[in-house]
């Protein structure tokens, strides 16, 4: 059917989809633009598309701007770039539903709203306005006690212009860099005012609202858990009936799971997350071990978690305890378990009774490994006979010295070994990961070589067992040296590998793979088709 064919509700569809590739990139905007020079039919159904989603976006200021500037506290040069100028002109600012404010201060993001109220008059709709980002939002430390007060009234203002104009926001989005007293302002005043009927929040500063003051509808809330002060904040127990996506981040690692603000439930009660589906939480960037008095706060009375529905678990930074893999209930069949722990916690996945999960990605944290025994033990029992998953992915950043050729990871996916591994320990590897599909080595040791490959590249081998393996990394390091070995285990590599459709190795190294490829092609028909690029070692 040609596109002129089609119905409108067709169409509109189809304009929703190109927007919501472009949503929130306010340098493509331009790329949905062509969509309302097509015929007047198109542009009657796209303009209500094209600009429901406004931007206001502030241009980096140049040099002879800053020197303008220097000397002049809380005066930045700002120039900005918006759609809404282009609405106005052509008659669509009533269409804006969506607005995204990007500005180096509070002060010239508000002079610019206000220039564009007072031109546009009533051709904005405002009040149709139904989500709002802010993002970079802030003012620089107050030297004296006029600055303050400057800003807190230039913060009242603005807060006062959003919200009198725009009373029905349902999304908050608040990504504002600025962890002062200013900053949060801002999020908690706009937080308070549309607590009772916002459906989604993200913010990265801690919102200090009350239990009775969430909206019972929320379903998607991103936020900071500890505040400057050192105060905790909790879940309401109003959200926890309707949240589907909750993303925690800045958690204390001894943090408690607890009822919000006293809830009056006794210690052994249950927070029952209904309707949750997605769960991440991002704990807090210390590397200091947890000492007594922090390990007897988290072992007091935590809470029993109970997440019925959920599907994906995103749990980053987690190192010596983690409440929620030891005290919580998750269903049997997961979509998406992902870790980036310490070895200490494989034990506590063990002990879930998971039945199927779609995809396991564990990270294992550096020079962690106490006993390379259990940790041989608990990692065969993820990725050996008895795993749940139905694709794994293991990123550990050095193999510890136990016996290989015990390793039992015949249903492990993708493996990712980020600092050095022997040939002969990687080899031992491949013969026990009969599913390994990727295989990524950022340095790989080649100054001896096995038996296996120092023979007869004629004599005739025996097939591999990993048959799987369509893509490998292998980045040598100290390559000078051990150049000649590091190519011939490349050859022995790229030769016995039937499956690989993209190898990848070091920059140096290029030029003869690719010519190896090319003299083995008739031999190696695989060879004719495989992709051969240089590595780069810090990607993984």
């Amino acid at each position: 059917m040609p596109a002129v064919c089609m119905p409108d509700d067709i169409l509109v569809r189809v304009f929703g989809w190109v927007k919501a590739s472009t949503y929130m990139a306010p340098d493509h905007w331009e790329h949905t633009l062509p969509m309302l020079a097509v015929c007047s039919r198109w542009r009657w159904l796209a303009a209500p598309v094209v600009y429901a989603s406004a931007f206001i976006v502030a241009e980096p200021p140049t040099p002879q701007q800053l020197l303008q500037a220097a000397g002049k506290p809380g005066r930045q040069p700002a120039a900005f770039r918006s759609n809404m100028v282009l609405a106005l002109l052509t008659g669509n600012a009533r269409c804006i539903r969506h607005l995204y404010i990007e500005a180096n201060s509070i002060e010239s993001a508000f002079g610019f709203l206000s220039g564009l109220a007072r031109v546009g008059g009533g051709q904005v709709s405002w009040h149709k306005v139904r989500s709002l980002t802010l993002r970079q939002l802030c003012y620089g430390a107050a030297t004296s006690g006029r600055t303050q007060r400057m800003q807190r009234r230039m913060i009242q203002r603005f807060v006062s212009f959003i919200t009198k104009r725009m009373p029905r926001v349902r999304a908050l989005e608040c990504f504002i860099i600025d962890d002062s007293p200013q900053g949060s302002d801002i999020a908690n005043r706009l937080a308070d005012f549309y607590a009772a009927q916002l459906l989604r929040v993200k913010s990265l500063i801690p919102l200090s609202l009350s239990a009775d003051r969430w909206s019972p509808h929320l379903t998607c809330l991103q936020m900071s858990i500890a505040s400057r002060n050192g105060h905790e904040l909790g879940v309401p127990r109003v959200c926890r009936e309707t949240l589907k996506h909750l993303s925690l981040c800045n958690v204390p690692r001894d943090y408690k799971w607890a009822p919000f603000c006293h809830e009056g439930l006794d210690e052994e009660a249950k927070l029952v997350f209904a309707s949750l589906e997605s769960l991440e939480v991002f704990y807090q960037l210390d590397n200091r071990p947890n000492g007594r008095a922090q390990a007897a706060r988290h072992s007091s009375s935590p809470a029993r978690l109970h997440f019925p529905r959920l599907k994906h678990l995103s749990l980053f930074r987690c190192f010596q305890h983690c409440q929620l893999l030891e005290s919580s209930v998750f269903p049997s069949h997961m979509q998406t378990v992902r870790m980036h722990c310490w070895p200490t916690l494989l034990a506590h996945m063990l002990t879930h009774t998971w039945k199927h999960i779609d995809l396991l990605d564990i990270n294992v944290e550096p020079g962690v490994v106490s006993d390379p025994q259990v940790f041989l033990d608990q990692s065969n029992a993820l990725f050996g006979k008895q795993c749940v998953a139905a694709r794994s992915n293991f990123t550990v950043a050095d193999i510890p010295e136990m016996p290989i050729a015990n390793v039992d990871w015949s249903q492990l996916s993708a493996l990712t070994v980020i600092y050095q591994l022997e040939v002969r320990d990687l080899l031992l590897l491949l013969d026990n990961m009969a599913a390994l599909q990727r295989l990524t080595v950022l340095e790989l040791e080649v100054r001896s070589l096995p038996a296996r490959i120092i023979r007869d590249p004629q004599e005739d081998r025996p097939p591999p067992k990993s048959t799987r393996l369509h893509y490998a990394k292998l980045h040598a390091v100290d390559i000078k040296p051990c150049g000649p070995n590091y190519l011939a285990f490349l050859r022995y590599f790229a030769v016995t590998y039937s499956s690989l459709r993209c190898l990848s190795v070091s920059p140096s190294a290029l030029f003869y793979t690719q010519a190896l490829a090319k003299s083995c092609c008739q031999t190696h028909p695989h060879l004719s088709t495989a992709t051969i690029v240089a590595a780069n070692s810090l990607e993984y």
